[in-house]
């Protein structure tokens, strides 16, 4: 069958299967033979010849086509396709985007997460670079290892062969692109393709025509050496006891149950990585490019160089049996499961915050504290507080957390006592102050006489977004004596869980007016003010709703909606009676200042996607921008002609009226009619809506801005005048 590559794209995923040889085809020493297959390539593209790839060989099963023999070839069609859909910005499209994502590799991890990148990250195209390789290496989500992946550094040179190639080149009809002429149906580079079931050819085939037979995997390669440091008994847990833990945890993430072998040997060896990267920053520094070139074999190689083990001592590789030999125990209580379930990402995917929580579970089955529920609850409560709600985002501060914890631990063991008992007599450094603090608070009143206190802690910190930091909580339940009431704190906690939960993503932005108008709570960003979003992230959460949490005038602002609520509804709350509560707010608010128009127009806020303001002066009727982005030299609008302009719309016709949006501080924000026949602009001075006329006329709308219906009938007025 004569086909394409893109049609062949439309029936199957491509699967190149780990069996096969690394992609070779862009080797520097291949590089004329490089240069000369896409030469003819461009040739046939540009002067409509016939080019003819040859046959390739593959196995067909469930959509899915695993080459035999034409791997090079689809390689470098699957690599010249995403270079000419990056050119035309076409990896925009989600139909191409989606249909370069059916082309996979299983050679080495490695290359299949390259090409995931390459398509969902991608790169901004410049034709000026010499080297497209370039670009790609400087991206924040390339890691320096894959530098040591042959296939990946051979797809990197064959890009630079396309890009000298294609680069300067226009296309020879703007209509019909390069990409254009490349997928569709009368390309003329084609191939034969022959589906191994049409010759009943069997599988053992693939070893046979391969230059290579199947090389071990880097599992297999590390699990040679690392059983030599085990004894009989645990050698043969490798391919029993413990592969089976693994074993089913792939089985379970598999859509279809199947087994999965490949998986497998995958997370067990993403937990041996991982684990010596820990027992590593135990006692080494560690910095940024070591992290990016991190590979376990060859930390493996050089600790065992000599006599002086550290990442792979006696006492390392005892932590790590005991882990594999007890983390089963650990199935049925979910955090600590989910920890160990986090921890077998791959090293480029699992992040500092996931390394640490498992090194906190690490400590508890290093002490042998598995069985004693009480210590290890406590100590991974807290511990989980402390670690979620302190931002770890670099190799010092991953080191730094590392070894707080170990000494946490280690001194609180000297000292007979648990985590709670010794958060009182010690001071901690590294995690964030306020947390450590609020955690030491937390452990007086869960060990004082009331026992309440514990449940209603637990469940509070539990809610997803507050993520164990519910300091603000206890700040609003103060009662006059300065004493924490607990039936305050549980009222607020339920409350603000319950507005969180149903509130966020509400159409008509009920919480944030019902909140402005009790104050200003805007909170700010840089240049800007935000509404704040509900992103869960901890950056997101600091630079947001926490500024108004822990801050003391906007707590109280707060605190003042939330007893409003509490005043109206008995306890008695649900979202349709809240709902009522905070849009009985909202139509009561008359204070004439600029909230007054984001209270009473939700579309305002509607408008601003990211929910940021910028505000240029601290007065009653400042000079606000609506951001439909984050910066100014975006899309944006001003604040008072664009509350009116969405009023206008229900009165003039659409096709009369329009919003003349900024894009920069030096241009003009203004409601158009008529082409710019009638403009109405905000006079920042007089602090009135002012009309201009084309004839250059302008005229100062008198009448108080807040009035909105008089303003309105005077322009509707102006208008039938002609």
């Amino acid at each position: 069958m004569e086909t394409t590559f893109w049609n062949i794209l439309n029936e199957y995923e491509i699967e190149i299967p780990i069996i096969q040889r690394d992609y070779a085809q862009g080797r520097k020493s291949e590089e004329k033979i490089a240069k000369k297959l896409i030469e003819d390539i461009y040739n046939a593209l540009s002067t409509e010849k016939p080019l003819s790839l040859d046959f390739i060989y593959g196995k067909t099963e469930n959509q899915k086509l695993i080459p035999l023999d034409g791997q090079q070839r689809l390689t470098t069609l699957w690599l010249l396709h995403w270079y000419l859909a990056l050119k035309k910005n076409k990896l925009s499209d989600d139909n191409v985007k989606n249909k370069l994502k059916k082309f996979s590799y299983e050679v080495r991890l490695t290359s299949k997460d390259f090409c995931r990148k390459l398509i969902e990250n991608g790169i901004t195209y410049n034709s000026k670079v010499e080297k497209i390789s370039d670009e790609i290496k400087n991206q924040n989500w390339f890691y320096l290892s894959w530098e040591y992946d042959p296939t990946v550094v051979n797809m990197l040179n064959m890009l630079d062969i396309i890009h000298e190639k294609f680069r300067d080149i226009r296309d020879i009809d703007p209509s019909h692109s390069f990409f254009d002429l490349l997928t569709n149906d009368q390309c003329l580079v084609r191939f034969y393709f022959l589906p191994m079931q049409d010759f009943s050819l069997p599988d053992e085939l693939y070893i046979k025509m391969n230059a290579r037979g199947k090389p071990l995997t880097p599992f297999e390669n590390f699990k040679a050496g690392f059983s030599e440091l085990l004894g009989k008994d645990n050698k043969g847990k490798l391919d029993n006891e413990w592969l089976d833990i693994f074993w089913n945890i792939a089985k379970q993430e598999e859509k279809k149950n199947e087994l999965t072998p490949d998986k497998t040997e995958e997370k067990f060896y993403n937990f041996f990585s991982n684990i010596a990267l820990l027992f590593y920053v135990e006692t080494k520094d560690i910095d940024k490019k070591s992290i990016d070139t991190y590979d376990l074999q060859n930390v493996f190689d050089e600790d065992l160089k000599g006599n002086n083990k550290t990442v792979f001592s006696d006492n390392n590789v005892n932590r790590t049996i005991r882990v594999l030999d007890n983390i089963q125990n650990y199935k049925n209580d979910n955090r600590a499961w989910n920890y160990f379930i986090d921890f077998l990402k791959p090293h480029n995917e699992i992040n500092y915050w996931e390394r640490v929580r498992f090194y906190s579970l690490l400590i508890i089955i290093d002490n042998n504290n598995a069985t004693d529920n009480k210590i290890k609850e406590r100590w991974l409560r807290v511990t989980k507080n402390l670690i979620n709600n302190t931002l770890i985002d670099d190799p010092e501060d991953f080191s730094k957390a590392i070894r707080l914890l170990k000494k946490l631990f280690k001194e609180a063991k000297k000292r007979n006592c648990d985590i709670y008992e010794y958060l009182d007599h010690t001071k901690i450094e590294f995690f964030y102050k306020e947390q450590v603090e609020e955690e030491k608070l937390k452990a007086k009143l869960i060990c004082s006489n009331d026992k309440d206190w514990e449940e209603l802690i637990i469940n509070a910190e539990k809610f997803s977004y507050f993520d164990g930091q519910i300091g603000f909580l206890f700040e609003m339940s103060k009662n006059n004596e300065n004493e924490y009431d607990k039936n305050k704190f549980k009222q607020y906690s339920e409350l603000m869980k319950l507005i969180f939960k149903n509130f966020k993503n509400n159409d008509e932005f009920l919480f944030e007016r019902a909140l402005l108008a009790k104050g200003d709570y805007l909170v700010q960003k840089g240049s800007n003010y935000s509404f704040c979003n509900y992103d869960e992230s901890l950056r997101a959460k600091m630079d947001n709703w926490r500024k108004v949490f822990n801050d003391d005038k906007k707590r109280t602002i707060l605190k003042d909606l939330l007893d409003s609520i509490l005043t109206k509804c008995n306890d008695k709350y649900t979202k349709d009676i809240i709902g009522n509560i905070f849009k009985k707010i909202i139509k009561s608010y008359n204070d004439y200042n600029w909230r007054f128009f984001f209270v009473h127009n939700e579309n305002l806020l509607e408008y601003c996607s990211k929910k940021q303001i910028r505000k240029e002066k601290d007065d009653k009727l400042p000079i606000i921008y609506l951001l439909s982005k984050e910066r100014i030299y975006s899309q944006h609008a001003e604040l008072y002609t664009y509350d009116l302009y969405r009023y206008l719309e229900d009165i003039i016709n659409k096709d009369k009226l329009n919003y003349k949006f900024g894009y920069s501080t030096n241009e003009e924000c203004y409601i158009s009619i008529n082409d710019d026949k009638i403009k109405i602009n905000y006079n920042t001075e007089q602090k009135k809506f002012e009309i201009v006329y084309q004839n250059g006329q302008t005229e100062l709308l008198n009448t108080d801005i807040f009035n909105r219906d008089k303003i309105i009938n005077q322009i509707k007025q102006k208008l039938n005048n002609g």
